[in-house]
């Protein structure tokens, strides 16, 4: 791996960590509409570095579904965690706006353990590669 893509993809790490760690301080507070949304870019984030990883340049979507789905077609299966990418992707647009009603803490701890399940098979691949 050249340093620059090297960079890239501990950026996308970094900015992962960043935002579930911001996740969980706003939980407390009662912004887990905010704490949903972080969660779901955080696992968001991991994956796009996980496909920076393996050579390519990952699109602007928020769908993490179709990200699984594009990790497959480079030997990456992470097909048992499409009912997590599946609950966090519409957190990415629905709970920023309203007509969408509010998230309570329980949504948000599903959330963010959605992300850590997602976030630890990102780290297994790049450990395992």
């Amino acid at each position: 791996m050249n340093a620059q893509l090297e960079r890239e993809v501990a950026d996308w790490l970094q900015r992962s960590r960043d935002d579930r760690f911001g996740a969980e301080l706003v939980v407390p507070h009662g912004l887990c509409d905010l704490a949903c949304f972080l969660a779901q870019q955080a696992a968001e984030k991991a994956l796009k570095g996980l496909l920076a990883w393996l050579g390519e340049k990952p699109e602007k979507t928020h769908d993490l579904e179709a990200i699984v789905a594009r990790l497959a077609t480079h030997d990456v299966d992470l097909s048992a965690l499409l009912p997590d990418a599946a609950m966090l992707s519409p957190m990415a647009v629905l709970v920023r706006y309203p007509g969408f009603g509010h998230m309570n803490q329980m949504a948000a701890a599903d959330a963010l353990a959605a992300c850590d399940r997602l976030c630890a098979a990102v780290a297994g691949e790049l450990a395992g590669r």
